[in-house]
């Protein structure tokens, strides 16, 4: 049997006697520290997952295996995509499938390596694959130097048996961010110069380009044949010639025979028109009447029709004049009874300018 003694203490805030097994002070109502002490240790007792929470822990044979496998798997992931990035979407790729787009004759396919910095358009000329173009050949890849996102590939090949050697610029599209990233060619292109004086346009392997001001178009490289447009009014020998070389293309436009035909047909009618006209002034044409006596009725013939000389305008206008004059001759009834006829003969000049309604040739004179 055991006995419990009551020790009385005092409280630790008012000093006051109280028991020493009271939980508080019956004076002042403060906690006394022994109590709440063993209070504490019980409450910690209570939450030890609370303070388990806070100690480091020791992981798991499963949970390192698991981590093993998910830095594998990227790595499995992400090197394979290096790897093919690296070695196949290299500045040298994009020179090699360059070349090879332009010996397969494919105007999309070279000009998807065309570095074309905010241009729309689809490519300099929308087709290779006719007769007037011949493509670059006996391709090699001499050499290629990289810094950063920018490259320079030093290039041979021939066009029809003659040697370039040129170095092509890349810059890198894409950046070390992208996946894939891609190389495009800074001077894809070669500048053509084109003379055509009296031309709007030509035709560059089957293509209608516009030289404008600057007297050049941009092609790939290879070797052209330029025409002129085809019109009723004017045409010019075609030109071949390659890129690289020192030699544009010059279009000497000239009248076609068919026009110069039409325009001597159309003169021909104008003339006799005016000669069916039996007065001294016909109206509208190149000659009159001018003798000494007063007339009442006369008649023309043409003797010889004029020969017409044609030129063309560096504006593209056409005009027709006389070379040699022609004649033609009045025959006039008199009142005179000394000269009851009068016979003259006249010179026919005549000018006037070339026009096409689209699909005939017209000519309009002016003189």
């Amino acid at each position: 049997m055991s006995v419990l003694v009551d020790i009385q203490t005092p409280c630790a805030r008012c000093r006051v006697e109280i028991s020493g097994m009271a939980p508080y002070c019956r004076n002042c109502g403060y906690a006394q520290p022994a109590h709440e002490a063993e209070a504490a240790a019980a409450r910690a007792a209570a939450e030890p997952s609370a303070r388990a929470a806070l100690l480091p822990t020791r992981p798991s044979p499963a949970a390192l295996i698991s981590l093993l496998v998910v830095v594998a798997s990227i790595l499995a992931a992400t090197t394979p995509i290096l790897v093919v990035r690296s070695v196949f979407f290299g500045p040298a790729d994009s020179v090699h499938d360059y070349f090879e787009a332009l010996a397969d004759r494919d105007a999309g396919a070279a000009w998807r390596y065309v570095y074309a910095e905010g241009s729309g358009q689809a490519g300099p000329l929308a087709s290779l694959s006719g007769p007037d173009y011949t493509p670059p050949d006996q391709f090699r890849l001499l050499s290629v130097d990289t810094d950063g996102d920018r490259a320079t590939a030093q290039v041979s090949y021939q066009i029809s048996g003659t040697e370039y050697r040129e170095e092509f610029r890349l810059r890198r599209l894409g950046g070390p961010e992208h996946t894939f990233q891609r190389w495009d060619i800074e001077n894809a292109l070669r500048a053509l110069p084109v003379s055509a004086v009296g031309l709007s346009s030509v035709t560059v392997a089957g293509t209608p380009v516009y030289p404008g001001q600057s007297g050049q178009i941009m092609v790939f490289p290879g070797r052209y044949t330029v025409r002129a447009p085809e019109t009723p009014l004017a045409d010019a020998e075609p030109v071949t010639v390659s890129t690289g070389g020192q030699q544009g293309a010059t279009l000497t436009p000239r009248l076609r025979a068919t026009a110069q035909e039409a325009v001597e047909k159309q003169l021909k009618e104008y003339l006799d028109g005016c000669a069916r006209q039996e007065v001294a002034e016909p109206e509208g044409c190149p000659f009159q009447y001018s003798g000494f006596y007063e007339i009442t009725s006369i008649k023309w013939r043409i003797v010889e029709y004029p020969r017409m000389q044609y030129q063309l305008t560096p504006e593209g206008l056409a005009f027709a004049q006389t070379a040699a004059n022609g004649t033609v001759e009045g025959t006039a009834r008199t009142m005179s009874t000394f000269e009851p006829t009068d016979v003259v003969r006249l010179a026919l000049v005549v000018s006037g300018q070339i026009t096409t309604n689209g699909t005939d040739v017209v000519f309009t004179v002016t003189q």
